[in-house]
């Protein structure tokens, strides 16, 4: 997306720090500096919670384990994941790229927790472009097997 954009993004970092070493921003191609608020690529801090997580439920742990391919014990048939693709992710910050294995069936917001585990910061998943919603498959967006996404790591705070 950026390349597209024309801009580079040479710290690795959107938004310049107030502190001491104001490193930071994106710069197009004639070197004109833009500072990318942090509001911008998060995700936002202030949701409601829906009615089922006050009944003792966290909602977030529910969605994990189902999306994990994890299961509790007990009789049933287990959901099948689809077919396993490799996903390639292009790092904001200029590290080499990801590779992450997922089922087709499976969201994005799986993807985003195996990268934040790897890299240890937050993530905001790219395609083409435009945010991937994370209770998506990237079939749904769009996504074919062989293209790339691209995450936007940020402090979180």
């Amino acid at each position: 997306m950026m390349s597209a954009a024309g801009v580079t993004c040479p710290s690795g970092r959107f938004a310049r720090s107030r502190g001491r070493n104001p490193r930071g921003g994106v710069y197009d191609e004639r070197g004109a500096l833009y500072d990318v608020h942090e509001w911008v690529v998060v995700d936002p801090g202030d949701l409601v919670e829906d009615e089922m997580a006050g009944e003792g439920k966290n909602l977030e742990d529910e969605d994990e384990e189902e999306e994990d391919g994890r299961e509790e014990k007990g009789k049933g048939r287990a959901e099948s994941v689809g077919e396993e693709v490799l996903v390639r992710v292009r790092l904001s910050d200029g590290s080499p790229d990801l590779e992450v294995l997922v089922g087709e069936k499976q969201t994005a917001g799986v993807i985003v927790r195996r990268v934040r585990e790897k890299m240890g910061s937050g993530v905001r998943l790219l395609y083409l472009g435009k945010p991937v919603e994370e209770n998506k498959t990237l079939v749904e967006c769009g996504w074919r097997s062989g293209q790339m996404l691209n995450a936007f790591l940020f402090n979180e705070q």
